[in-house]
């Protein structure tokens, strides 16, 4: 058997040790739960102890967070935008910022066989490939080599992952690079790419052909009211809120994260990237020009002057709104700290290696309760009987009517 690195509690399978290793004497190999681990192989192994190295120094960049940090409520000005975007649009503008420049983009997108895999992309077309959010580890393979190539090259450059791939990168490149910009997101897990798969490989059997198109955040039902959406090579189509979704609620009940998501260092407000994006859930909006309209509103925290500089070149294109950093952390829980571990995450796995995927579903990935009440209550029409009732409220408040007192029976 090969020896490991470290443990899988600390394992971000970042892939910095590979890529650092001048013998190529490290590969990254899949486990039982589908998630990628560093295998090292002793008879081209020097004990150069670099790829330890590698592990010091991303854990002590958790720590290293020193620029005044400034929290945004942001929305791009440009529903076409917003609506392929996870939530309010900026990292396409981020992006297209870089590539109008000539540089290269880096991000997550899915290949013909519906894997994630981290690409580099030069126009719009594979830019668009990189949009939205992507609820499975993504395979880095060489990604930070060819990082490093375009960054050589002296064009700018835009890296897009989780905290622990930037930090991995940052590893890596072991330098500070004026042309490269880093861009994390807010992450609550990354799930197994081995249950992905179980879960389009069904879906495939369920519509009768292969899947040629997922989207993950689907805005089609409106953003609070987010859905998985597939696309079937038969021309059938799927789309389910994450309420009912099997996939959608697993990966929010926490049962196939990789198991260093659960003692997460980068679950905070500090971070190691220059940007980072997420969601703005509960932003209040009585006071801003950022409104809620179901296309979705970006977090942004500037984490660096690089980052700064960047968002000031987009700044124009967006409405945005200061908010205190406090408030973005009490509004989004893994800015607070990493997922928690369900208590029966060992039934699941043990269930999902010896019975049939059906069954997982049914025991562990079955419909929330009230999936139906809040499709109802998040859809477009539900929103905006919400939406009037609230302003109708106001009015009435502020013409001085209100509601008579209700009284109940003795």
């Amino acid at each position: 058997m090969m020896p490991v690195l470290c443990n899988k509690e600390v394992c971000y399978g970042c892939t910095a040790c590979v890529q650092v290793c001048p013998n190529h004497a490290i590969w990254m190999q899949q486990d039982e739960e589908g998630f990628l681990y560093p295998k090292i192989d002793e008879s081209l192994c020097v004990q150069c102890g670099k790829c330890e190295q590698a592990c010091s120094r991303m854990q002590a960049q958790i720590h290293a967070a020193a620029y005044p940090q400034k929290a945004l409520a942001c929305q791009v000005v440009g529903n076409d935008i917003r609506q392929n975007s996870t939530s309010g649009g900026v990292f396409f503008l981020l992006a297209c910022t870089v590539m109008g420049k000539g540089g290269s983009v880096f991000g997550a997108a899915c290949n013909a066989d519906m894997e994630v895999e981290h690409i580099q992309a030069t126009n719009v077309r594979e830019l668009m490939k990189t949009q939205g959010s992507k609820y499975v580890q993504s395979k880095l393979g060489d990604t930070f080599a060819q990082v490093k190539n375009a960054l050589s090259s002296g064009k700018p450059v835009l890296f897009s992952g989780t905290p622990c791939q930037v930090s991995g990168l940052m590893v890596y490149l072991n330098k500070s690079y004026d042309n490269l910009i880093t861009c994390d997101l807010v992450c609550h897990g990354v799930p197994s790419p081995t249950v992905w798969r179980s879960y389009v490989l069904w879906q495939e059997e369920r519509h009768g052909g292969k899947c040629t198109q997922v989207n993950f955040r689907s805005k089609r039902l409106g953003w609070h009211c987010y859905s998985m959406e597939m696309k079937f090579q038969n021309g059938k189509a799927y789309q389910e809120t994450t309420y009912a979704d099997p996939f959608s609620r697993g990966f929010l009940r926490n049962f196939f994260l990789r198991p260093s998501c659960y003692h997460c260092a980068f679950a905070r407000t500090e971070r190691v990237s220059d940007i980072t994006l997420a969601d703005y859930w509960g932003y209040d909006e009585k006071e801003g020009v950022v409104k809620h309209d179901e296309k979705g509103i970006s977090l942004v925290i500037i984490n660096t002057e690089q980052g700064r500089k960047v968002f000031d070149q987009i700044q124009k294109q967006m409405l945005c709104e200061e908010r205190p950093i406090e408030d973005a952390r009490q509004k989004n829980p893994s800015l607070r700290g990493p997922s928690a571990v369900p208590d029966n995450r060992a039934g699941f796995w043990n269930d999902y290696r010896m019975r049939p995927f059906q069954t997982v579903i049914d025991r562990y990935l079955y419909p929330d309760p009230d999936a139906t009440k809040k499709r109802i209550q998040w859809s477009l029409p539900g929103r905006w009987l919400f939406m009037f009732r609230k302003r109708l409220k106001r009015l009435l408040l502020g013409a001085g009517i209100r509601s008579a007192p209700r009284h109940r029976a003795p």
